[in-house]
């Protein structure tokens, strides 16, 4: 399949649905990797514009480099009120962008790239002495949540393999992609996620695994992510345990 159009038709639900990133790790970059408003930055994979928006509120001209038309609308719909948001048709192998950016960012999407080709692309845009950063949300995998989720998806839902599965924690094509693990830092933040009943449902809805409407067992599938609602929420909302974790180095 086509990993540009995984996501298409679900772009709304990603865009409502899918968490932003903290306070703290905007803070880190802009403070410990030096990132500034004076910064032309390239988000690749930016989808529906969640981190791009986040380097747009600190200034910064950011390339939301997006294939899939669908989110990219999204993006351009929401963010063309920032001075500094240039929406790009492209890819990660080629993100279309012709002058030189002092950063790269990829915020849940390294796992979709043909990894060499990003490489390459990494070394023609960036100024000498940039950094890619490689971000990722990613649930806390034995939570109880979490393996109720697990068990669910695995029943009804053909695609999923597991949570995280794009890229687990220390994934060993992370450190290969910077040239060793004595080649990149990680830091790790707290992103405790809260939804109501519909919203988490149409966390759901935003995976690339998710059924569509169409598909047999939909309703089944569903309605038994309403009952793992029922089961853990409290006073309405339910808590998923989850980190965002960032890795940054140069290429």
């Amino acid at each position: 399949m086509d990993n540009t159009k995984l996501f298409s038709t679900r772009g709304a639900s990603y865009e409502h649905a899918r968490p932003g990133y903290p306070d703290a790790l905007i803070d880190y970059l802009y403070g410990e990797l030096g990132f500034s408003e004076a910064n032309a930055i390239a988000d690749v994979g930016s989808g529906t514009g969640k981190f791009s928006q986040q380097l747009l509120e600190r200034g910064s001209r950011v390339f939301c480099v997006e294939p899939n038309d669908e989110m990219r609308a999204i993006a351009e719909k929401k963010l063309s009120r920032y001075e500094g948001f240039i929406s790009v048709n492209g890819t990660s192998s080629d993100t279309g962008i012709h002058e030189k950016v002092d950063a790269i960012t990829a915020a849940q999407a390294f796992h979709w790239f043909e990894r060499n080709e990003f490489h390459r692309e990494c070394r023609r845009l960036l100024v000498p002495g940039g950094k890619v950063c490689l971000i990722w949300n990613l649930r806390v995998p034995d939570s109880d949540i979490t393996v109720a989720c697990r068990e669910v998806f695995h029943k009804y839902c053909p695609r999923f393999i597991d949570f995280n599965i794009g890229m687990k924690e220390d994934a060993p094509e992370v450190f290969e992609f910077f040239g060793g693990r004595d080649h990149c830092d990680k830091t790790v933040f707290e992103n405790v996620l809260s939804f109501d009943e519909e919203l988490f449902v149409e966390r759901y809805l935003s995976s690339s695994y998710s059924l569509r409407d169409s598909d047999s067992c939909y309703e089944e599938c569903i309605q038994s992510v309403r009952d793992i609602f029922a089961r853990f929420s409290i006073d309405g909302l339910v808590e998923v345990p989850n980190q965002s974790i960032c890795y940054s180095g140069q290429v």
